[in-house]
């Protein structure tokens, strides 16, 4: 004799989901989460989902109508840096990144990653991941809608990961060899998993501004500030803003002198508001 088995997914709606199995006269029920976990998965998932279709979408149209000119190509950095002390202390210091654009005419896509780490006598003092990921499409030549993406992980501000996404519009204000500016307005969705303290998500604004000027032939400084004003608590934010001065040396090699602000106007109990990063770098242009 053969057993029929019939799964469902039941209560999907309500605050617990439950699956449940059912063999010939038997039946299992299995807790799969709680609704508002499951619901913010849903979003986060759906979220993400969104932002690759889109880009996905670039890739195969974004750049229909410039197909005599040479296809682009990728251009970006590669950057590393360390330092190592003995003796009375004990301390290590490395950082590593790495940056990446594609621009037509059509359409942009930049990358951004950056890892840094530290310890002193033997105990680990910071160890941070953050990833950014934008799509630009121009609808004309200054004028451009976007969607972006970033991640960060970082143990000491008690993060597992924050992640933040959303759409939004900007204006090319400069886009020249010495130098180029950009501001942008948009909505994100932001939400913090947190190791100790309870998960949050949110809606915020997002404002932005990059901007790269070559103030002699042998220095460049480049600087992008992103401020996420909550939409749900006035007067909370998130910023962070990244500043950099490169300088060349050879064969496509530079110094690079970075300096990270980040700023939370409501974080966690026993985490500071502010954390200030200076990283000096080797980079490598391709």
């Amino acid at each position: 004799m053969i057993k029929k088995t019939i799964i469902f997914l039941k209560n999907i709606n309500l605050p617990d989901a439950l699956l449940q199995i059912r063999s010939g006269s038997t039946t299992y029920n299995h807790l799969i989460a709680k609704g508002a976990e499951m619901k913010k998965q849903f979003l986060l998932c759906k979220s993400v989902f969104i932002f690759l279709l889109v880009v996905m979408l670039g890739l195969t149209f974004g750049s229909h109508d410039v197909e005599a000119a040479d296809p682009p190509v990728w251009k970006g950095s590669v950057n590393i840096g360390a330092s190592l002390q003995s003796g009375n202390t004990d301390r290590f210091n490395a950082a590593a990144g790495a940056d990446a654009m594609r621009k037509s005419e059509q359409d942009r896509y930049s990358l951004n990653l950056l890892f840094n780490y530290s310890e002193e006598d033997g105990n680990k003092t910071a160890e941070s991941y953050y990833g950014a990921a934008k799509y630009d499409y121009f609808f004309t030549q200054k004028l451009y809608g976007y969607i972006g993406l970033e991640l960060l992980k970082d143990e000491f501000k008690d993060l597992t990961l924050r992640t933040i996404i959303g759409p939004g519009a900007g204006y090319q204000i400069w886009d020249e060899e010495i130098r180029s500016l950009s501001v942008e307005g948009g909505i994100s969705y932001f939400s913090d998993n947190y190791k100790v303290a309870e998960d949050a998500d949110w809606i915020a604004g997002r404002l932005a501004g990059n901007l790269m000027y070559k103030l002699l032939s042998s220095l460049t400084f480049t600087d992008q500030l992103i401020i996420y004003p909550s939409f749900e608590d006035i007067g909370d934010f998130n910023l962070r803003n990244e500043a950099a001065i490169a300088t060349p040396l050879a064969s496509g090699w530079a110094l690079k002198f970075v300096n990270i602000l980040e700023y939370d106007s409501d974080p966690p109990a026993n985490i500071k508001e502010t954390d200030v990063n200076w990283i000096l770098t080797l980079q490598y242009s391709f």
